[in-house]
């Protein structure tokens, strides 16, 4: 009589776990059988065996198994020692996993793993020279596990054709209840009759999508199976046999935890009202919120007076709100950044020396000076764009600070008029502040800022950063020593790379939570 290596497990499936979940999933332990029988000495070799084994035993490993392995048993070692390993290695509670990789044969209702001595030309009864899966299921049951998932690629053709006499007599009830199959999942490589060549390189479909789904964060052992149905079928004709179920959640590996909600966004407690300061905690200097907008940057068309590095006008648009020094960082500020840095302070200016008008707006910095300063703040150097949207304060197409005519009396420059008293450096915040809220945007010292200097682009702009490099970098606003005829426009910048006593900066700091934490009076 010949016995095909079909694989029919409903004939034996009557051995079960516990019927039912424990209160605590998490006192479960987790143990994994694996064999892999590929050295056979009498049937054709199969080394895929050995490839899906160690398949398996990595991704089990990812679960947390406790692994117990078996490569190539013979007979009867497999009964006389090797099984009393297998079992001793499963305990009451567990979670226990079974694979095989090899030949299997089903005779009168009982599936047989084939030993790697499995002699087909023997005629002794099967089961003294093969293992009986029933016998081992029993005996895991008898252990009282949690629950099982029994997962067999062995349904390889062999050829020659196996004859089988004295086949097994005895028959395992056919299962009729469902309940024979609760906390159990038996799967299969193929639907039964189907047989599955083994690869010769790599490892098979079925053991591929088994290691790969049961590990899927967050997927239970249930659905993990019907998509290595699914995805088997997609690419072959072979059609896993999957039967069982398992009623708790068996998630072997969890979902990672959900994302924290997205930090929002900070908003100040007035961040419409432009213009509103804030102390910086690092520097004690203030700065005031400049929202988004769109302005025309460069040469106003009615300015006769527009050197050629301000033209084209153009539009530019910034699109992201900033907070930015209130006034030009004051000589006190810098030297308790000079003190917190460990550097020395730059040489003062001939009328003071010695740096003891601390109000003033320091000087004889460094374009990296100032850039280091800003980072120390928690910021940058405004782009040369933000600095003459600021500087403009929302007003279009005005060629002088405030379009007045009387600007002049407003400002530092040289020379004395109105409200300008001095030859030198005023101190911070003597003359009006613009429309947003800031002063000396015009005069005093000039302010680097980020950009290298180069010529206008033709075209509208979003948040223009300048050119990638360049001879030197762009200074905006004038100072007291600029002719006010010549330099009292909004529009005017010079290139410099030196540093100078009518040069200084102002600071700008991002609109971030990190900002929100360096400023008072806003949350």
């Amino acid at each position: 009589m010949r016995a095909f290596p079909i694989l029919l497990f409903f004939a034996f499936c009557a051995c079960v776990g516990q019927d039912g979940p424990p209160s605590h999933q998490g006192n479960s332990a987790r143990t994994a059988l694996i064999i892999g029988n590929g050295n056979y000495q009498f049937l054709p070799k199969l080394p895929a065996s050995v490839r899906e084994a160690s398949a398996m035993t990595e991704a089990l490993k990812k679960a947390h198994f406790d692994i117990v392995s078996v490569q190539d048993f013979a007979h009867p070692a497999i009964v006389d020692s090797t099984e009393p390993k297998l079992v001793a290695a499963v305990h009451s509670g567990d979670i226990c996993f079974l694979y095989y990789s090899g030949y299997a044969l089903q005779a009168n209702g009982e599936t047989f793993l084939l030993p790697v001595n499995f002699d087909p030309k023997r005629r002794d009864p099967l089961q003294f020279r093969a293992y009986s899966l029933t016998r081992l299921l029993q005996k895991l049951d008898d252990r009282k596990v949690r629950a099982k998932v029994v997962v067999l690629e062995a349904s390889r053709d062999i050829e020659p054709p196996i004859e089988i006499e004295n086949m097994v007599s005895s028959t395992p009830a056919a299962v009729t209840d469902p309940d024979d199959l609760r906390q159990s999942i038996f799967a299969f490589a193929a639907a039964p009759g189907q047989m599955v060549t083994a690869p010769a390189n790599g490892v098979g479909l079925f053991t591929k999508a088994v290691a790969n789904n049961i590990v899927k964060p967050g997927v239970d052992m249930n659905a993990a199976f019907r998509e290595v149905q699914v995805e088997v079928a997609r690419q072959s004709t072979q059609t896993p046999y999957v039967a069982g179920v398992i009623t708790f959640d068996l998630t072997l590996v969890a979902a990672p935890p959900p994302p924290p909600p997205p930090k929002p966004v900070v908003e100040p407690v007035n961040r419409r009202a432009t213009g509103f300061p804030a102390t910086n905690r690092t520097d004690r200097e203030e700065y005031v919120w400049i929202p988004p907008g769109s302005f025309s940057m460069g040469c106003v068309p009615k300015d006769s007076r527009c050197e050629g590095n301000e033209k084209p006008q153009h539009a530019v648009t910034v699109t992201h709100g900033f907070w930015m020094g209130r006034n030009e960082v004051q000589v006190r500020s810098y030297q308790r950044y000079a003190d917190a840095a460990k550097r020395k302070m730059p040489g003062g200016p001939l009328w003071d020396t010695k740096w003891r008008q601390d109000d003033r707006p320091i000087s004889n910095v460094s374009w990296d000076d100032a850039r280091a300063y800003c980072t120390w703040v928690g910021g940058r150097l405004p782009t040369e764009a933000e600095w003459e949207y600021a500087a403009r304060g929302g007003l279009p197409n005005q060629v002088y600070p405030l379009d007045d005519e009387n600007s002049r009396e407003k400002a530092n420059f040289a020379g004395k008029k109105g409200n300008d008293r001095w030859d030198e450096t005023a101190p911070v915040r003597s003359f009006d502040p613009n429309p947003f809220n800031l002063y000396d945007m015009f005069g005093n010292v000039w302010e680097w800022v980020q950009d290298w200097s180069g010529t206008y682009p033709d075209s509208a702009q979003t948040d223009p950063q300048g050119p990638p490099n360049g001879k030197g970098h762009v200074a905006r606003g004038g100072s007291f020593d600029s002719d006010p005829a010549k330099h009292l426009r909004i529009s005017i910048r010079k290139e410099t790379n030196k540093a100078a006593n009518n040069i200084g900066f102002r600071c700008v700091l991002p609109d971030s939570p990190e900002t929100a934490k360096l400023l008072t009076g806003i949350r």
